[in-house]
């Protein structure tokens, strides 16, 4: 299958002393408006702060109750998390760790990654489980490579997905 999506990742807005937010735009079909993470990065980590999930026509803006620290700083391999986010008519319940560091290439370069597993679950109009492996390259700042695999039903409806993404180069453009 050839590679199809995006991640634009913006620039860092600083939010006060030691603190910035960064937005990270997914597409799946670039003649489709993206799926959209907010981060919060502060000295202590990354930070999910919310989610706008745009799919099939729907938007559904998912705010975590508090930002759910998904990288600590320095990153420690055994690092756990979990959060819940209210996305209006469903509603998320997400926990994982660092389970440990491996090495990956990127852009015929190799980099060291923290592999972050993250699993979730949803209840209400959606109601699914998916679980998601990501490496984060702490160097650059980058989710280097993720793979996810969703399992579920939108009002009744069954979907599946599997997806893969990998990060082609660390340099802008």
């Amino acid at each position: 299958m050839p590679a199809q999506g995006t991640i634009v990742v913006d620039a860092a807005s600083p939010q006060g002393a030691g603190s910035w937010t960064q937005v990270w735009h997914s597409y799946i079909d670039p003649s489709q408006p993206p799926s959209d993470t907010t981060f919060s990065i502060t000295p202590a980590g990354y930070a999910v702060v919310s989610e706008v999930i745009r799919m099939a026509g729907q938007t559904f803006t998912c705010t975590f109750t508090s930002p759910m620290l998904v990288v600590n700083w320095p990153p420690t391999v055994g690092h756990q998390f979990s959060g819940a986010a209210n996305c209006g008519s469903f509603t998320v319940q997400a926990s994982g760790s660092i389970t440990g560091t491996q090495q990956t290439t990127v852009g015929g370069s190799s980099v060291t990654a923290y592999v972050v597993t993250t699993n979730v679950t949803t209840s209400g109009s959606v109601s699914s489980t998916s679980s998601e492996t990501d490496w984060v390259d702490t160097v650059h700042d980058l989710d280097v490579r993720q793979q996810s695999h969703e399992k579920g039903t939108y009002q009744g409806v069954a979907f599946q997905s599997d997806v893969t993404r990998i990060l082609d180069s660390t340099q802008p453009g």
